[in-house]
């Protein structure tokens, strides 16, 4: 049983914090504003309940969240822990801040991941003492459902640090591939980014809606294209027009509700086809 520190608490945070404890592990989950802490906690349990409707976990969901608990600073939620996952602000000024605090508190052999979903983990380890055991962890949101997770390390990152990363990925069910070389974005992001840029062009040209093009898969090679801030506020407003901002909490509820039955789905009809 391993120990994992999650550091900060928003939608990818309590994904992985449902990921690690589902699987046997002991979490400690910490986030700088204890509001959002408390708030998150209880989204974590009602969401092992809806994950226990759907068939996606057969243990209690009451069983699975006592193995969470509140971290009451961040050296608390990383005494002891084997592995951390980082998932606060997307800019390289907190990444670099976090990592030299989560750098000092660790234990010399907790390994350090972040879930940045853009930054190389060179621009934020490079300065640390502890640099080796430093890498991305970039997952698919939600993490608790969709299993993908990029693992990038810098290239200082230790061989057998990526090793013991992919070793936990894969045992806790989640699958890991191994990004050879830092690029901006991954690998993933790099290939949505070729859709969305191609819904843009669509959109942009007056080819459609912005409620049509969501219904269809576009994808074509084309250069990037830096977007006009007009074109990116239009589509926001339409798109707050079907689906009011103070409504995006229920949506997203929503939605992993759907994926937790499509995943129970897939799974059961494996089964069935299996000789």
């Amino acid at each position: 049983m391993e120990n994992i520190a999650i550091i900060g608490t928003g939608l990818i945070g309590r994904g992985w914090a449902m990921v690690f404890a589902r699987a046997g592990h002991r979490v400690a989950l910490y986030d700088a504003d204890p509001k959002a802490l408390k708030t998150n906690l209880a989204v974590i349990r009602g969401a092992l309940k809806d994950a226990r409707a759907a068939g996606i976990v057969k243990e209690a969901p009451e069983r699975i969240f006592r193995r969470i608990r509140a971290a009451t600073s961040l050296e608390d939620a990383l005494a002891g822990a084997d592995y951390a996952q980082e998932n606060i602000s997307e800019t390289l000024a907190a990444k670099k801040k976090i990592f030299a605090a989560m750098d000092k508190a660790a234990g010399p052999k907790t390994i350090l991941a972040s879930s940045t979903s853009t930054i190389p983990a060179s621009a934020f380890t490079m300065s640390l003492a502890g640099r080796g055991r430093c890498l991305v962890a970039h997952p698919v949101n939600p993490p608790h459902l969709v299993p993908l997770v990029e693992l990038c390390p810098a290239p200082w990152t230790s061989k057998q640090v990526l090793a013991r990363a992919r070793a936990l990925h894969e045992s806790v069910g989640q699958v890991p591939i191994t990004v050879k070389k830092e690029i901006q974005g991954f690998i993933l992001n790099r290939l949505q980014a070729a859709v969305l840029n191609a819904a843009f062009s669509l959109y942009a040209e007056g080819y459609a809606s912005a409620s049509d093009i969501d219904k269809t898969e576009q994808a074509r090679t084309q250069p990037a294209r830096p977007w006009k801030k007009a074109v990116v506020a239009r589509i926001a407003r339409e798109r707050r027009a079907q689906l009011p901002a103070d409504k995006l909490a229920a949506r997203q509820a929503w939605r992993d509700r759907r994926l937790m039955a499509l995943v129970a789905h897939k799974r059961d009809a494996a089964k069935k086809i299996r000789p």
